[in-house]
């Protein structure tokens, strides 16, 4: 049997940034987080997670490759601890002996761990792979946790790396419904708002303001909108207790992308058969997927719903064109017909004269680009070339990204060269270390630069320049006055003129506190505060930054982040809190005093996984 070993489950993405000296291959690697096993161990060098070490040294018994015994089928498989989007796999050879062994070896993805992943679908086969080479393949459709290489037939199985790209999918665990938008037919009063239903309360009495209520109608309706295409898993009613349970009866669960009708329209996912007085259910509709999620009676009826929670897995595909809501620049435009948006504008319409193909002047280095708005890993850029004209303009073109718009991004790193495309053709060029807000297409030399449309496919990196504070909810010891309500810190104004309404206050007591609920855990690597102008800046010296996960006593009880000594009146100064991890942040005085605070920003990254695990593991498997 081969030992498993506990890995620090972390974020590539975060690896980049804390460790910059890691080299770039960890990025999205994500089979370095993961755990792996085989289906048998020649010897102690050669371990199953030899193969997912960082290392791509194809010399047995130098360590870092994995081995089987001599048997029917061997499999090595990487868990990865969640479920991904593959988008692909490269596999390095060993190069001291044996590099024929591997050809003909199985790559299949998925959720099933059933005799080592090996049931799992197929997503490329290797036909060979020379001695110490490393080769990627591309697995577009896969989706899954385990990532497998099988050889059929009777081999030894030897792999010195595998290394797997993809996107995480979103735990199910999470009611997404909390950070929707709600609707409903009618309202029949104000206590019924359509809100009420992803309030996160399954209070069940209509009149303490926690459930909807519509009119009585033909058809009425509530939906959510969860501002995203989800993966819906299963969905939660909470039906009224205190009047009428039995209008439930028959109501239709629906889940799609379309909002006409308030989402009626959409697939059914399931029917609400009955559900007793304040009772909660659970309706199963892992086949559906969707934005909107709608709760619908078909016939005439008052419609009342005290909780809809909604569990399922965000889909960030990389089949989703990032460029479409990004904002294309060019070097010139040759005329009217040739605007830089056109190459974004979801046509792949090859005609220049019908107005959806860009055109730059002859010039030197001419060049396109696209802000896609944030930083994205990209993992494939499409390309059309134009149909009616000039196809051979195209040749020897370069697609550039990264995080520089200096001369249109053409500084940018190197992903591909077009060598030629034909006329109107569209082809697909892989990317398989970019990451980038700026995806340039340019041509060396004196040409002109004409595009049909450019896609670009990825998964959007979270960035530690966003503020988190400000999609959280504050609270704080005790309120001075109305002046100085807790939320008045993550207004996002630095204005610090008390009187102005847009700084907290405490009474004076013992150790206030003031507390930001992030709504989810968050690597914190800075938070920055600004301090009240108009009076008694030195309140605030000696205050505390916490950071954690207990709300307890406002947050006091979580780790120290930092101190801030002194900061002067209306100033705003930046606390570096790298190792700390948490949802909730809190600013505290040890001592007695008011406590104010003109704005609190939190810097940091989600943390997409249940928690960090850390243990030990000996240098080599068992046999």
């Amino acid at each position: 049997m081969v030992p498993r070993r506990t890995v620090k489950y972390c974020l590539s993405l975060l690896l980049l940034t804390i460790l910059p000296s890691r080299p770039a291959l960890e990025v999205s690697n994500v089979a370095l987080t993961g755990e792996a096993l085989q289906s048998s161990t020649y010897n102690p060098l050669g371990g199953a997670m030899n193969a997912i070490d960082g290392s791509l040294v194809g010399v047995f018994t130098e360590g870092s490759c994995t081995h089987t015994d001599y048997e029917s089928n061997p499999w090595w498989t990487v868990d990865l601890q969640a479920q991904y989007q593959v988008a692909h796999v490269s596999i390095t050879n060993r190069e001291d002996c044996c590099a024929h062994r591997i050809n003909g070896a199985e790559i299949r993805v998925g959720d099933s761990t059933e005799r080592g992943g090996t049931t799992n679908p197929r997503c490329a086969t290797i036909s060979s792979l020379g001695a110490g080479e490393t080769e990627t393949f591309y697995c577009e459709s896969s989706k899954g946790q385990f990532v497998t290489v099988t050889l059929p037939g009777k081999e030894y199985l030897t792999l010195c790396e595998v290394q797997v790209f993809g996107c995480k999918i979103e735990s199910p665990d999470t009611n997404v419904a909390l950070a929707g938008e709600a609707s409903q037919s009618s309202t029949y009063s104000s206590l019924g708002v359509a809100g009420n239903a992803i309030d996160g309360s399954t209070s069940s009495n209509f009149n303490q303001g926690s459930c909807t209520h519509t009119n009585s109608e033909n058809n009425p309706w509530w939906m959510v909108d969860l501002k995203a295409q989800y993966q819906v898993l299963h969905v939660t009613i909470t039906n009224r207790k205190d009047c009428c349970a039995q209008r439930l009866n028959g109501a239709e669960i629906r889940v799609g992308d379309s909002a006409e009708r308030g989402g009626t329209t959409n697939p059914r996912c399931a029917t609400i058969g009955s559900l007793g007085a304040g009772k909660t259910d659970s309706f199963n509709c892992e086949a559906s997927k969707g934005r909107y999620v709608t709760v619908t009676l078909p016939r005439k009826e008052y419609l009342t719903l005290c909780e809809v929670q909604v569990f399922g897995r965000k889909i960030e595909s990389p089949d989703t064109n990032v460029a479409l809501a990004g904002e294309a620049s060019q070097s010139s435009t040759y005329n009217s017909l040739g605007a830089a948006g056109n190459a974004i504008d979801g046509s792949t319409s090859s005609n220049f004269n019908q107005g959806s193909c860009t055109h730059t002047n002859s010039e030197n280095n001419p060049w396109w680009m696209v802000d896609l708005k944030a930083q994205y890993h990209v993992l494939r850029v499409t390309i059309t070339n134009r149909k009616d004209c000039c196809a051979q303009r195209l040749n020897g073109a370069e697609i550039r990204i990264g995080d520089s718009a200096e001369r249109g991004g053409t500084t940018n790193p190197r992903c591909a060269t077009i060598g030629s495309l034909g006329a109107g053709e569209t082809e697909t060029f892989y990317c398989e270390s970019p990451k980038g807000q700026f995806v340039t297409v340019t041509l060396p030399g004196k040409e002109y630069l004409t595009l049909c449309e450019v896609q670009v496919f990825g998964c959007k990196i979270e960035s530690p320049d966003t503020n988190v504070a400000l999609a959280g909810e504050a609270s704080q010891s005790s309120t001075y006055s109305s002046l100085g309500a807790a939320g008045n810190a993550i207004d996002g104004s630095t204005a610090s003129n008390f009187n102005q309404g847009s700084c907290t206050h405490t009474n004076s007591e013992n150790n206030p506190w003031w507390m930001v609920d992030l709504k989810a855990q968050y690597q914190v690597l800075r938070v920055t505060i600004t301090n009240r102008k108009d009076c008694c800046a030195q309140r605030l010296n000696g205050a505390e930054i916490r950071v954690g996960d207990s709300a307890e006593r406002g947050g006091t009880t979580n780790p120290r982040c930092a101190t801030i000594g002194s900061l002067g009146a209306g100033e705003t100064d930046s606390f570096n809190c790298e190792a700390s991890k948490g949802r909730y942040v809190t600013v505290t005085l040890p001592r007695k005093e008011y406590l104010t605070l003109c704005e609190v920003q939190v810097f940091g990254r989600k943390i997409e996984s249940p928690g960090d695990e850390e243990g030990t593991a000996s240098g080599m498997e068992e046999a």
